[in-house]
């Protein structure tokens, strides 16, 4: 069938390829902006007051010894989420490379998404992002002349990058913007041309008066 569509009642079923092509056509993959709410002193319970403070979830952290922790955090791949509800350690080998990338993998064919290291021997490592498999970088890690103290990895995150990674976002705002910008652009140029040629179909008056003697199919805007 060359039309498919959805999402009715009835006897019609649905499955993870209808949910995750629906969900991938208005958001692109990356991690979610969390939003967290400090509540001023003395409000009450329920209350909008207060201080927005927004951040990216997955943030990792390295305690200098190798040692990695990834923090709490959502994630979107191609439709399908992930949610990191507790502090996640791992540990940097360096024996498996110089280079490594934490990312969090989408495996469709073994039915998870999971966050893992993954290693580079002489340059860092690239994402997979075939048909099966999709990863996002939230860090990269390097270790030798520029990582430091030899055999300890320094950690960079990546998650703003949009590169490797981005926020959770809607697809096509800057196809949106250009195309808003474009129509702004051509009915400005046709506002000034009815304004200043004589061919123009309308003449347009903008002023806090009425224009004196009467115009057929004049345009008054009364500025206030």
């Amino acid at each position: 069938m060359a039309v498919s569509y959805g999402f009715f009642d009835g006897g019609t079923e649905y499955g993870q390829d209808e949910f995750n092509q629906y969900f991938d056509a208005f958001l692109r993959s990356g991690v979610k902006v969390e939003d967290e709410v400090e509540e001023e002193a003395g409000a009450e319970a329920g209350d909008e007051a207060g201080n927005s403070k927004c951040y990216m979830g997955l943030e990792v952290t390295t305690d200098g010894k190798n040692n990695i922790t990834v923090g709490t955090g959502t994630a979107i791949l191609q439709g399908f989420w992930m949610k990191n509800s507790e502090p996640l350690s791992l540990v940097l080998d360096r024996s498996q490379g110089s280079y490594a990338r934490i990312v969090v993998r989408l495996d469709r064919r073994a039915q998870n998404l999971a966050i893992v290291v993954k290693y580079g021997r002489d340059k860092l490592p690239e994402l997979e992002r075939g048909e099966f498999v999709y990863e996002i970088s939230l860090a990269r890690a390097e270790t030798g002349s520029s990582g430091g103290m030899v055999g300890t990895f320094t950690v960079t995150d990546e998650r703003s990058d949009v590169k490797v990674c981005g926020a959770i976002r809607p697809r096509n705002v800057l196809e949106y913007d250009s195309m808003i910008k474009e129509q702004q652009g051509r009915w400005e140029e046709w506002f000034r041309w009815q304004q200043g040629s004589p061919e123009a179909q309308r003449e347009i008056a903008i002023q806090t008066s009425a224009p004196k003697g009467q115009v057929a199919g004049r345009i008054w805007i009364r500025m206030y």
